[in-house]
């Protein structure tokens, strides 16, 4: 994308959102986009960039769900009658009083940030439920609603970004459901290591990690509970599923650091990517050096002849991936309004090699690989 450098980031962004979603438009099938991430370059996606595609199907579903779902409808009526009597209150008060009095908008009522935001007491306990985490969770939780069965031969694409893992929070086990008030001290004593299904432990000791881990589980569970769902009703052998991740996480859990610096935990560049293929029963790990950029040519493999990219020509393949060294680029300054030129800014560039998990293998560049 920094090679493309008469161009503006939104350009390529968006075109990047069109890439799968019209390709398999062209390809005949009927295609359904959800919430795509910086869709016109903003936070919240502005589905106008498919406007020059009127056959495909876009929703915004992020936050949709989240007030219905638990039951706060009455407490944001309260809120609403209480707010109009304090700002009758604020009105009616000299002007030096003006910005005390409002509190950014809060009024000092004490509670009102429980429904926005969590506050954690240690690595078991936390209360208020954080909004941004509700408005994507319940997302998946409706996914069975959401989904419309037919029994039509028709090939369909479905893409849905979610930020449900996106959200960290603290969340109530077993079941790792929301609640305003969290309380995991026993279950947290009783299972101070978790252990996957291939035998995998960690231990989680900080808030960080705990909230992480939290969050994580909760999407698992609600996407399991939507396997569940199309399994019941006859889709999930003739459906493929690729779950991706955008990014990993600096938690220190595994002891794969290569510095000091901010960008020196592997973890960031090792996010999540699950493939269910068609007919697929086993579950197996493959350690071979995969990228969240293979998504593409594994949704389009048998589907899709000789894909290439729509707006550009080139040809969607993962051949890239089998040079010596990756290049890999870190920046902190996600915002839009900040990193919004042709090419972005404040970046460390790394390089490393097919074994992530080897800590020798990441190195620091001096400048920009482009061009090598």
């Amino acid at each position: 994308m920094d090679e493309r450098v008469d161009e503006w980031l939104g350009d390529k962004q968006n075109e990047a959102l069109k890439v799968m979603p019209v390709s398999f438009l062209n390809a005949g099938f009927e295609v359904t986009v959800c919430d795509p991430t910086y869709a016109g370059y903003t936070l919240v996606p502005d589905l106008g960039i498919f406007d020059d595609y009127p056959e495909i199907h876009r929703y915004i579903t992020n936050g949709n769900f989240s007030i219905e779902e638990f039951e706060m409808q009455d407490k944001d009526e309260a809120t609403r009658n209480r707010n109009f009597f304090c700002y009758s209150v604020f009105r009616a008060a000299p002007l030096v009083f003006h910005a005390k009095l409002y509190d950014d908008g809060k009024y000092h009522e004490t509670d009102v940030n429980l429904y926005s935001r969590q506050y954690s007491s240690g690595v078991s306990q936390a209360t208020g439920i954080r909004r941004s985490f509700l408005s994507a969770y319940t997302v998946l939780k409706k996914l069975p609603e959401i989904c419309d069965l037919r029994d039509e031969n028709r090939n369909t694409f479905v893409m849905l970004s979610n930020d449900t893992t996106h959200e960290e929070t603290m969340l109530q086990t077993p079941d790792y459901v929301p609640a305003l008030t969290v309380d995991n001290t026993q279950y947290d004593k009783d299972h101070s290591v978790r252990r996957s299904i291939l035998g995998d432990e960690i231990g989680l000791t900080t808030v960080k990690q705990m909230s992480h881990y939290h969050c994580n589980m909760a999407a698992m569970i609600q996407l399991g509970n939507w396997f569940d769902y199309l399994r019941e009703n006859g889709v999930y052998d003739n459906t493929r599923i690729i779950i991706v991740a955008d990014h990993g996480r600096d938690l220190g859990l595994f002891d794969m650091q290569f510095g000091d610096e901010d960008y020196a935990d592997t973890m960031l560049y090792n996010p999540l990517l699950l493939v269910k293929d068609f007919d697929s029963r086993e579950l197996t790990v493959d350690d071979r050096f995969m990228t969240n950029a293979d998504t593409p040519v594994l949704a389009m493999k048998d589907l899709i002849a000789d894909p290439v990219n729509p707006f550009t020509g080139v040809e969607i393949t993962d051949a890239a991936k089998d040079a010596p060294q990756q290049y890999v680029a870190f920046t902190n300054v996600w915002n839009t309004k900040k990193n919004n030129g042709n090419t972005f800014k404040y970046i460390t560039w790394l390089s490393v090699g097919h074994d992530v998990f080897d800590m020798k293998a990441w190195k620091v560049l001096d400048g920009s690989p482009a061009g090598d």
